[in-house]
């Protein structure tokens, strides 16, 4: 087990920041790896987004109890400038949140990061007012149940999957928001819930020495990870670290998927939707959207369906374009276009 590995990273990581945060000027590191690419902070708390979110609209209203819906509006949009022009959206308006978006899409202006995977469904004429309408509105008016659900993070995950656009990935966002507050803040599961992905599952396995891809089967995902965070702990603790949860490690293991695949030269590794893209064989680094058309694309010709997120055959293949789309925006994944296939690599530094 390769735990001293994965601390190593951790450590460094957070050095990192500890640096630049204190203004000192570069090299942060000696690693050329941690050098030359960009990779996500150990604990979310300190990412640019989380800290606005929290900031504005988290701490101010942590003891209400629809804050949760405000952390899931937060996460759909996940972009600063508009949650700030949307104002707290508790109660929730569905025409002045549509209202928002359109007007700063007709302004050309960036309105949202996450929603990519949230495709309007037919009958509606944006993505805004779809979200609106078949996400985020069923939501607020069932927000009693769901805010009854929060007895703790599994549960309350469990709950937030059940409705429409709500994802493993996305679901797990606003919880990771939402356990900060008096709603979650209490839960038996604080430190120790996380939902897996394809990232750290990958990153598990490499600190396990296991095959890369090998799959992992009912709860011993969730258990190793218990096993290592118990292993890591007094590691962090020794070195002056804040203690980290189970979800931050798990965000830690994708990242040091990445750091690996860097190091054994797994840098250009194919998506797992790929497909056959016809009259696109030339190299071109890829924006959000255009890596979400062309991976639409892609799994259409593979599967003679259209990617639903609102379908459940379709969740794990949902669940990959999330991630990626997420870390694409973080800046520590970069999407680009060989041979037809869409590729994605850590991102170098500029």
């Amino acid at each position: 087990m390769r735990t001293e590995a994965l601390f190593r990273w951790i450590a460094e990581r957070h050095a990192i920041y500890e640096a630049k945060n204190a203004g000192y000027p570069k090299p942060w590191t000696n690693d050329p790896i941690l050098q030359a690419y960009r990779f996500c902070n150990v604990y979310r708390e300190l990412d640019k987004v989380t800290q606005w979110i929290a900031e504005h609209w988290r701490h101010p209203h942590a003891s209400e109890p629809e804050v949760w819906f405000a952390m899931t509006v937060a996460r759909l949009v996940n972009w600063p400038d508009t949650l700030e022009e949307l104002g707290y959206p508790v109660p929730f308006d569905p025409t002045h949140f549509s209202e928002v978006l359109e007007r700063r899409k007709q302004a050309k202006e960036k309105v949202f990061t996450g929603v990519y995977i949230v495709p309007a469904k037919a009958g509606f004429s944006s993505k805004a007012k779809c979200l609106a309408s078949e996400v985020l509105n069923p939501m607020w008016c069932q927000r009693n149940d769901i805010t009854e659900s929060a007895r703790t993070l599994a549960e309350f995950h469990e709950q937030l999957m059940k409705y429409n656009g709500m994802g493993s990935f996305l679901a797990g966002q606003v919880v990771c928001d939402t356990k900060y507050t008096s709603l979650l803040k209490n839960s038996v599961d604080w430190w120790d819930w996380a939902c897996s992905g394809p990232g750290s599952k990958r990153g598990l396995n490499r600190v396990m020495n296991y095959p890369v891809n090998q799959s992992w089967q009912g709860s011993m995902w969730s258990d190793t990870m218990s096993d290592l965070r118990r292993q890591i702990k007094p590691l962090i603790t020794e070195v002056g670290m804040p203690e980290i949860h189970m979800q931050d490690l798990q965000n830690c293991l994708c990242e040091f998927d990445k750091y690996e695949r860097v190091r054994l030269g797994e840098v250009s590794r194919a998506t797992t939707m790929r497909g056959c893209l016809k009259g696109t064989n030339q190299m071109q680094l890829l924006t959000e959207e255009e890596a979400f058309d062309l991976l639409c694309r892609a799994f259409y010709e593979s599967h003679h369906e259209t990617l639903n997120p609102y379908n459940p055959r379709h969740r794990e293949a949902t669940y990959i374009l999330s991630c990626l789309l997420n870390d694409m925006e973080s800046g520590t994944l970069e999407a680009y276009l060989e041979d037809g296939k869409v590729r994605v690599r850590p991102t170098v530094k500029q």
